[in-house]
């Protein structure tokens, strides 16, 4: 982005994947909005509730959890 606005956009949107047991699962997204927002400061949130079960109806342990990363995308207004 130009003129030093590196991180700053209208209107943003995430999403956070774990590969777990092999399988690609998002776990949490969310989207923020506003003219100005900067991504670097805007907080993500955190996930509620139980955590993942597998095929037997038994929590997942951290072993079964290979990659974790986000996909953020964002709209330039110019």
């Amino acid at each position: 982005m130009k003129n030093g606005n590196e991180y700053v956009t209208d209107s943003f949107h995430f999403e956070t994947h774990a590969i777990i047991s092999g399988e690609d699962i998002v776990v949490h997204y969310g989207s923020e909005s506003g003219a100005g927002t900067d991504i670097a400061k805007e907080s993500t949130g955190a996930i509620e509730g139980k955590g993942y079960i597998d095929k037997d109806g038994n929590p997942i342990t951290l072993s079964e959890v290979s990659n974790i990363y986000m996909v953020v995308k964002w709209w330039d207004n110019f």
